[in-house]
């Protein structure tokens, strides 16, 4: 009879089954679980809600009756209705073709080599930047260290009583 030496090797505690590449993702997912809940509360509910009830004879207050197609059908009858659909197909159309004659015309005439182009391009494109700059100067209004609101509100109702530089610390900025 020979004795036998125990040959498995010692048990080593067990990694965590989630790499940090999961755990980064899984972050990542819980933290857009929120975003998508309020997007399918305002978007989608909605949506839903008005396809179910277009089905319905409902009138504001009362509940409704299931009526099937009977509402399509009369839009689809309804001259008043076609003449909107089809104004609408034409506005969509011409303004698209519009816009797009115009634009390839300014880009060609903003291309020429002709006096004043440069002010021609900065009074094209100023009507594009200035909602951006509009939006920067407000910013930085609400965040200014005096007189800006945020710090206002915030020394005022002594929630923090001493004047925070939001945009000069690096930790705030």
């Amino acid at each position: 009879m020979s004795i036998m030496a125990n040959r498995d090797a010692p048990k080593v505690a067990r990694a965590s089954r989630l790499t940090l590449a999961n755990r980064q993702a899984l972050t990542g997912y819980l933290l857009v679980v929120p975003a998508l809940a309020l997007l399918l509360a305002l978007v989608a509910y909605p949506f839903f809600f008005a396809i179910s009830i277009s089905f319905t004879d409902r009138v504001v207050g009362q509940p409704g009756n299931w009526i099937g197609l009977d509402n399509f059908r009369y839009l689809a009858k309804n001259p008043s209705f076609l003449k909107t659909i089809q104004n609408t197909i034409i506005m969509v159309v011409v303004s698209d073709i519009l816009k797009l004659f115009i634009g390839l015309g300014l880009a060609m005439l903003l291309n020429q080599a002709v006096r004043g182009r440069g002010l021609m391009r900065a009074v094209i494109l100023l009507p594009w930047a200035m909602p951006g700059f509009v939006a920067f100067l407000v910013w930085k209004l609400l965040y200014m260290p005096i007189g800006g609101a945020f710090n206002q509100i915030l020394t005022k109702t002594n929630i923090y009583p001493e004047i925070i530089d939001y945009l000069g610390q690096r930790s705030t900025a």
